[in-house]
């Protein structure tokens, strides 16, 4: 008997054509599951709630070595153990109502903080920078930073069209007698950086980011040294927090286009924009469509540790960037959370995130926590590259862990109208095939699993018998 065969899912999710269209072994939908090394389906792990915060108290979450670090104004709140609390007070006693970013230098946190008077100041380990006063006559007297980066013994901060730089191995001074402070105008170098929006490490270089437009630096300890390597027009960011770093020849970053990212073209180690997004552009963009100006721009990126995964927490969602390049997977997917991520940190090999009062461990304490989230695997039709070609659908294999509900349709004029054929709790390949009855050239599969516990999808086989067309 005749069969198509699904052997792997390493294209993931991809709906840059029509269901109809789509290649062999890429998805329509990926939901609360990513792809692995060998190119199989994996449930995601569970967000566990760990710590409970005060409400209204604190804001942001920050990790260093194997410390946890939230914020606030008030002098004492109840913040469990485990987490570090800093009280940032404003020197006129207004509360504070956010944390945009937080940078460490030494182990020690740098944090922009906003108050209810509009206020936006600076601390260096609890410690205000007064450097930042309007009238301290300091390179960012009165500026207004937008985004942090420890490099090569500075702190630099982007704010208007300013890249400024604090004095050497000294991260709270931006003046005299520190050594090595100073400015760039980046507007005087590209136009189109008027309006910096985040900075990120690129290689031994630096990126600074406007929203249409990168410049790439090289930074040196002696600001003499310091050289603009290349100008990237046209492109750029929104959110100063979705840039990072991916391995070592790559920054990712959220884009008006959607997620793209900085790599070398070729040996001369220019740099180029990668539109490694492309598969999820219209899903990413259709989406970020239902969000407000200010969820877009908090929009927070992570390397998960372990297997390296880039995953951007965007609203209550998560776009999930699979890549092993000796296994040929390069694979997006989606985690739906009922949790809107505001701040993400990896300690100790461990991804945690914040959302309203609540931080939460991914994968719980020992890694290997799952839930109950429902995972949703929608394939594109098959047509068993036979797509001239009737067939008469007998039954269907599937290697798979954990329980997964089969919904099969057969016309693509009507996506909607499908049938459930089976539930399965294991690999059906030793066992009767899951039979089905169905007639046409092409057949689209979707599969479900939302029983608690991992779930894990390899390999699908469906059978038929060759037909003619009535």
């Amino acid at each position: 008997m005749p069969y198509v065969i699904i052997e792997d899912f390493r294209a993931g999710l991809d709906r840059r054509k029509l269901p109809a269209a789509s290649p062999q072994g890429s998805l329509q939908q990926l939901a609360n599951a990513h792809i692995t090394r060998g190119g199989e389906i994996e449930k995601r792990l569970a967000l566990v709630p760990i710590y409970s915060l005060p409400p209204g108290m604190t804001f942001g979450l920050a990790g260093a070595d194997t410390e946890l670090f939230t914020f606030g104004s008030v002098p004492t709140p109840a913040v469990p153990g485990g987490v570090a609390y800093q009280q940032l007070a404003h020197p006129d006693g207004h509360a504070m109502t956010g944390v945009p970013m937080v940078e460490f230098f030494d182990g020690k946190p740098w944090v922009l903080a906003d108050y209810a008077n509009g206020d936006r100041l600076y601390f260096y380990n609890g410690a205000r920078v007064t450097d930042g006063d309007p009238a301290s006559g300091s390179v960012i007297a009165g500026a207004r930073i937008n985004s942090l980066l420890t490099h090569k013994e500075k702190v630099y901060a982007a704010y208007s069209s300013i890249l400024a730089f604090s004095g050497i191995a000294e991260p709270a001074q931006f003046q005299a007698p520190a050594v090595g402070f100073g400015f760039k105008n980046m507007s005087n170098q590209s136009a189109g950086s008027e309006a910096l929006t985040a900075l990120g490490r690129y290689q031994n270089l630096m990126a600074v980011f406007a929203r249409r437009n990168i410049q790439i630096w090289y930074l040196d300890p002696d600001p003499l040294e310091n050289v603009q390597k290349q100008v990237l027009p046209n492109i750029g960011t929104f959110a100063p927090k979705s840039v990072e770093s991916f391995g070592d020849a790559d920054v990712f970053f959220l884009a008006d286009s959607g997620i793209r990212s900085l790599r070398a073209r070729d040996s001369s180690n220019q740099s180029g924009v990668n539109d490694v997004g492309t598969p999820i552009d219209d899903y990413l963009l259709e989406y970020m469509a239902t969000l407000t100006e200010a969820q877009r721009q908090a929009a927070v990126a992570v390397l998960e540790p372990i297997s390296g995964r880039y995953i951007l927490f965007l609203g209550t969602r998560a776009f999930v960037f699979s890549y092993f390049a000796s296994s040929k997977t390069s694979a997006w997917s989606t985690y739906e959370l009922n949790v809107e991520i505001t701040d993400a940190c990896v300690i100790d090999g461990r991804v945690w995130l914040r959302g309203g009062n609540t931080i939460y461990l991914l994968g719980g304490q020992d890694g290997r926590t799952y839930d109950s989230s429902r995972v949703e695997v929608d394939l594109p039709y098959i047509d068993g590259r036979q797509i001239a070609t009737f067939k008469n659908y007998s039954a269907i294999d599937i290697v798979c862990e954990g329980e997964w509900s089969v919904y099969v349709n057969t016309d693509p004029n009507y996506p909607d109208a499908e049938s459930k054929v089976a539930i399965v709790g294991s690999t059906t390949l030793n066992l009767d095939s899951i039979g089905l009855v169905g007639r046409g050239p092409l057949i689209k599969l979707r599969l479900v699993s939302e029983a608690p516990g991992p779930a894990r999808l390899s390999k699908i086989v469906v059978h038929y018998h060759p037909g003619e067309a009535s």
